[in-house]
């Protein structure tokens, strides 16, 4: 019996101020269990997490959930977790089911980087 090699489809990077999940493939229960991996330690290192969605689309309930509880994750470290560039199927499976508010959209992961270094100038 030969061995298939297995391709990991989720990565994480970081920058000095976020860490980036990348998904390389339709989330579904088959790749939840390494984004939930990459999503807990995202979420442990850095206050910024962004998930790349650009080679995504189409996500399942299980992944969706993913997502949420990650959300949740950072918020409790003070911190957010927004999304990259999600496919108009992706959209509307968070506009469905009222979550479309939840997570901050970006056109790309390179956007919402480069909107966490901004400096907030004060009111």
């Amino acid at each position: 019996m030969t061995a298939v090699p297995t391709v990991q489809v989720v990565t994480l990077s970081l920058t000095a101020s976020t860490a980036v999940v990348r998904v390389d493939r339709d989330i579904d229960p088959e790749v939840v269990p390494e984004l939930r991996v990459a999503l807990d330690e995202a979420v442990r290192a850095r206050p910024r997490v962004v998930v790349d969605l650009a080679r995504v689309h189409v996500i399942e309930a299980t992944g969706l959930g993913i997502l949420v509880r990650a959300r949740s994750a950072a918020r409790q470290r003070e911190g957010e977790l927004v999304l990259a560039a999600p496919s108009r199927f992706v959209q509307t499976v968070l506009h469905t089911m009222r979550l479309h508010t939840a997570f901050p959209l970006y056109e790309s992961a390179d956007e919402a980087v480069e909107d966490a270094q901004e400096p907030i100038s004060p009111a």
